[in-house]
């Protein structure tokens, strides 16, 4: 398989900026936006995983989402 991210930004409190990020707010709704291409001829799935860790690296979130092939 072959798949490329072409862009992550997160959009929080009006702002958007490119990944990764740091110095945004505790408690403050965000969006994460990816866009992603597929290199191959070929139909295949695409998935999603993320993590969020917090400044002393501890993980307070875990995400992981995979799509059907179309």
């Amino acid at each position: 398989m072959d798949g490329s991210i072409v862009r992550k930004e997160l959009e929080y409190a009006g702002i958007t900026k490119p990944l990764p990020v740091a110095g945004v707010p505790k408690g403050v709704r965000a969006k994460l936006h990816v866009w992603g291409r597929n290199n191959m001829s070929i139909s295949q799935g695409m998935g999603i995983y993320w993590f969020v860790a917090d400044p002393d690296g501890t993980v307070v979130e875990v995400y992981e989402d995979w799509g059907r092939c179309i």
